[in-house]
């Protein structure tokens, strides 16, 4: 089946002209891989190319050091310190993003008609499922 290009000539119009179909290019894609094999710390397997680098922080639960920003992930470890420090002084957003749903819809069901238990049966409730 020929194969047809639109072609404005210089009346303005556009004329169909036949072209040869060419075989189709071959699209290479070129992706830099390790400049040299290193032996790994954690098990000591060789790791030559990043499908093998992938696969062993997968398999290990690790992460490079350099993956996380300029120097050296410093910044990133730093957030990270930040972060585990905000958790354990209560102020992480997702603990506070909790604790808003659970008061919220402890609220609601006060509205619908719930009664909580007096303060006394809570902690006999509570001592019980303690043991």
């Amino acid at each position: 089946m020929p194969r047809y290009v639109q072609v404005k000539n210089q009346a303005g119009m556009y004329e169909l002209w036949e072209v040869e179909r060419q075989p189709p290019r071959a699209r290479v894609h070129i992706i830099g891989d390790l400049k040299e094999a290193y032996r790994s710390p954690i098990d000591g397997s060789v790791i030559s190319s990043r499908q093998d680098l992938r696969y062993h922080k997968d398999k290990h639960d690790v992460i490079l050091h350099a993956d996380y920003g300029e120097n050296n992930g410093e910044a990133y470890l730093a957030r990270k310190q930040h972060d585990l420090e905000q958790r354990r002084l209560g102020n992480d957003p997702e603990i506070k993003k909790d604790i808003k749903k659970d008061l919220l819809a402890s609220y609601e069901r006060v509205q619908a008609g719930y009664k909580p238990p007096p303060a006394e049966r809570v902690k006999e409730i509570d001592d019980a499922t303690s043991d």
